[in-house]
């Protein structure tokens, strides 16, 4: 799962469960204080440790604690107390999705969506499971039917224009961001695609610089779009502009490994090859920290249980 999917999928739960009003365990949970809500959850009367809820936030707090063994039984455990409740099938597909296991999570959603054939955080995590099996075509599907139920779902556009953009479509991605930009002008998701389209299209074109800088306007910190930025000024022959925009690039966003490619190949340009070599170590160490694929089994087994 890239950088972007793993982003892109940890944001499915949150905007499906919405805001509203959360209890204070959930309020833990928002805030990272995965433990003390683990705590608040063993204090909790016998007979509500049996329930699906309770469950469902264990799942939550262990998967937040790096404990996906755990996240997994938690999730099972609430869905065995109701398996007509979405949300139990939504937790324990991400977990599976988030923690490089796209199969099981793909067939978690597609099991659930029998049972809900009309919900979209389901479909899109369905379609997010489908772009990391490089299934393209099925991918788009769901993200395309997402889309034509909410027409203003940015998570589902991102992912339709990733799924474009890696299979080497730009001029469908450079439609489709086109025709976001025009209904959305103050979304930097728009102007982003699009200049990314451009850029396999007409490198260094002025419709790629002006869409960056429109992306930028919008959300000055975005990182890819500095590092998209970058490159357009490595290749007009201004390293050192590159490397500024490449340098705050990673301050914004350590994690995301293009910043890290393009970092390289500018510290070469300069002559710098110490530092150059420095940012593929990270690079590679960033590779080694993905998340270790779950074991999973079918049948009566549990999934993600020894």
């Amino acid at each position: 799962m890239t950088t972007c999917q793993l982003w892109l999928m940890s944001g499915i739960l949150l905007w499906a469960q919405g805001t509203g009003n959360p209890a204070p365990i959930e309020r833990l949970l928002a805030a990272g204080r995965y433990a003390e809500a683990l705590s608040a959850l063993d204090r909790a009367p016998a007979a509500e440790k049996q329930s699906g809820e309770w469950h469902l936030l264990a799942s939550k707090a262990y998967d937040g604690l790096n404990d996906p063994k755990k996240a997994v039984e938690e999730a099972e455990d609430a869905l065995a107390t109701n398996p007509r409740d979405e949300r139990y099938h939504l937790q324990l597909g991400q977990i599976f999705l988030s923690r490089n296991t796209p199969q099981a999570a793909n067939e978690i959603f597609n099991s659930a969506l029998k049972l809900f054939p009309d919900s979209l955080p389901l479909l899109l995590g369905r379609g997010i499971s489908l772009l990391n099996l490089g299934r393209y075509e099925a991918a788009e599907r769901d993200f395309e039917t997402c889309l034509q139920k909410n027409p203003g779902l940015g998570i589902a556009f991102e992912s339709l224009e990733t799924a474009y953009l890696q299979t080497s479509r730009p001029e469908l991605a450079a439609h489709t961001a086109s025709a976001w930009r025009t209904k959305y002008p103050d979304d930097y998701r728009g102007h982003y695609f699009f200049a990314a389209a451009e850029e396999q299209l007409a490198p260094d074109s002025g419709a790629e610089r002006k869409a960056l800088e429109e992306a930028l306007r919008a959300k000055p910190d975005y990182a890819p779009a500095k590092v998209l930025e970058a490159k357009m000024a490595l290749r007009s022959g201004h390293p050192n502009e590159a490397l500024a925009l490449l340098q705050e690039a990673v301050r914004l966003r350590f994690d995301y490994p293009l910043a890290h490619v393009e970092l390289a190949k500018t510290y070469r340009a300069l002559g710098r090859s110490a530092d150059a070599t420095r940012e593929l170590e990270i690079l590679k160490r960033l590779s080694d920290q993905r998340p270790q694929s779950l074991a999973y089994h079918r049948g009566s087994d549990i999934p993600g249980r020894q």
